[in-house]
């Protein structure tokens, strides 16, 4: 299926409201919705601040791609990943607020993902390579960095993850309002972009 960014971020919410909050973030049969939200968030800020573009997806799973990034006659194959904050416990947070044992809003503190986010990026990342996808090379990777930081400093973020980003077309790092290309072999697909995009949320539900 190819569609527009905002077409997909449709899709995404006529699916997501069939769906409860613990079964979204903690079930593996909806990994497709998460990688989803995650690909539309990423083409409608990439078709506002880069280039017109459209998004295909593979259902089946059948590919080493989660989808594909149609710019004019270019296509660009990517891979999602998601980094939260190391020892989260995400699934057991949701059983705990679906049996209102637990506030659904909590206060979370930013310090850490301020001080060691590039350094959970990096990580996200050296998970991915240890895949061992082939063509690799002509891969490109997306990594949703899910977690509250007062700033991620863009310099910062590029220093963690060069050695381990080098293997890839690119890798691009989303956030809930931030987007921008850490690390490319392939500079066509930035167009030169450097630096954080700031960008539109794109809500979960």
């Amino acid at each position: 299926m190819q569609c527009t960014p905002d077409h997909a971020f449709k899709l995404f919410q006529e699916r997501r409201d069939a769906v409860t909050d613990e079964a979204f973030f903690n079930d593996p049969a909806h990994q497709w919705l998460r990688d989803l939200w995650t690909a539309a968030h990423y083409g409608r800020a990439y078709s506002k601040f880069i280039d017109e573009c459209s998004l295909e997806f593979d259902w089946d799973r059948t590919h080493e791609w989660d989808f594909k990034l149609h710019v004019t006659d270019s296509v660009y194959p990517f891979q999602t990943t998601e980094t939260l904050e190391p020892g989260r416990r995400r699934g057991y947070e949701y059983r705990q607020i679906a049996r209102k044992e637990r506030p659904a809003t909590v206060l979370e503190s930013w310090e850490p993902g301020t001080e060691n986010g590039p350094e959970w990026i990096a990580a996200a990342i050296t998970r991915k390579k240890k895949k061992n996808y082939s063509g690799v090379e002509g891969l490109n990777l997306l990594v949703y960095a899910n977690f509250p930081a007062y700033e991620l400093e863009f310099e910062r973020v590029v220093r963690a993850c060069a050695e381990e980003a080098e293997i890839f077309s690119s890798v691009w790092v989303i956030t809930g309002n931030l987007l921008g290309q850490v690390s490319a072999l392939n500079h066509e697909i930035g167009q030169n972009q450097t630096g954080w995009l700031v960008i539109n949320e794109s809500p979960t539900r």
